[in-house]
This record gives structure tokens, sequence and C-alpha cells, in this order.
């Protein structure tokens, strides 16, 4: 327990800085679509795969230039909702024009849930192929710092532990990237790659 119990605290103040570090950066408005162009070239999702986009928060890498790239290849774009008895998320098939919704959940939880936008609970519910990952910063190992709900982890925990085969990819700022080691607790999971607006980085 003193283990995780120190790797928390260590996640706390990094994720402090992290916020801090994130919001300083002169985000170019070409940053999103070169973003999304590497992904579809890249990650390259088939027509009919289902991959998952989180609406964008705060000072987040803009995800609109991808949904739209997506929809533009025949993919079918799905966006997390938080569930109130789990933190395993659901996912629900989106289309330009569907009802978003303030969420009322996880507020309270290192930020997120508020103002986050999420999909209503009657659309489609949906496996995602690819689950596109939000993040404050990662390493050069794959950890990702996200904002302290254990969301995705959880999420892609239990994707595998099913056997449902599923990509972690991060979108985020080339300036995340830290040069040391993030702390990472047991039930962390790592990304698989993450997509900046210059370039793929495979783990």
């Amino acid at each position: 327990m003193t283990g995780d119990h120190n790797t928390q605290e260590q996640k706390a103040e990094i994720r402090r800085e992290a916020r801090r570090c994130r919001a300083r950066i002169t985000a170019d408005p070409e940053y999103a679509a070169r973003a999304a162009r590497i992904f579809m070239e890249e990650i390259s999702p088939q027509k009919g795969d289902v991959v998952s986009v989180y609406w964008p928060f705060g000072t987040e890498l803009g995800t609109l230039d991808l949904m739209e790239s997506l929809f533009a290849r025949g993919c079918l774009v799905a966006l997390p909702r938080m569930c109130s008895d789990t933190r395993v998320l659901s996912f629900h098939a989106w289309r330009e024009g569907d009802p978003l919704l303030s969420s009322t959940k996880g507020k309270g939880k290192g930020g997120i849930g508020k103002d986050i936008m999420e999909p209503a609970a009657d659309l489609p519910a949906v496996r995602p192929d690819i689950v596109l990952t939000p993040l404050l910063a990662f390493d050069r190992k794959g950890t990702r710092l996200g904002y302290g709900g254990g969301y995705y982890d959880a999420t892609l925990a239990a994707y595998r532990k099913d056997g449902h085969p599923c990509r972690a990819v991060g979108f985020a700022y080339a300036e995340q990237l830290v040069l040391f080691p993030l702390p990472r607790a047991e039930h962390d999971v790592p990304l698989d790659a993450v997509v900046t607006p210059d370039r793929m980085i495979m783990f």
C-alpha cells in the first residue's frame, strides 16, 4: 500500500506541473490538422473500423479535424461516456448533429468530468478497435499520465481481459513528452503509440 500511495503522490505532483506546461504551449491552428493527417497515415484505420475519439477539453490537442477525417474514410466514430457504477467507459457511435451532454460524473477526480461533453446514453453502444486516449504527459516507454480518474486504464484493462483487441493511442503535443520515466502503478495500462503534430511514436 505504501508503494501505491507514494506513486499516487508522485503522479499528483507531476500532474500539476504537466497542466501548467500544457497551458503554456502556443498551439498553432494547424497542429490538430497535422496530427490528424499523421494519425490517418500511420495508424491507418480502415473503413468500418470503430475509433473512439474523446471530445476536446480545455487545452487538449483538438480532435475535430481527426473526426472529419475518420468520417471521410468510412470509419465509425465513437465517443466515451462515464458510467455511474463503474470506471469502465461505455462508447457510443456518434455523428455530427447527434446530442452531446455535459457530464455530471467524475467531478472532483483530477478535474475530469466537469464540462466534459459526452454522447447521449441512447446512442448505439459499440466496442472500439482503436481508443484515442487523452493525457497530460507521456514518457518514452508509453506510460501515460492522465487526469487521475482511472477511467481509461480500467476500460483498457477490461477489454484486454475479455480478449477484445484494441489499440490505445495517445493524442498530444510533442511538448507533452517527458524525458524521465513517469511513475507507473500496477493497474496502469501503457499506450501502444502516441500521435503528435510532428510524428507517431510507437512503443
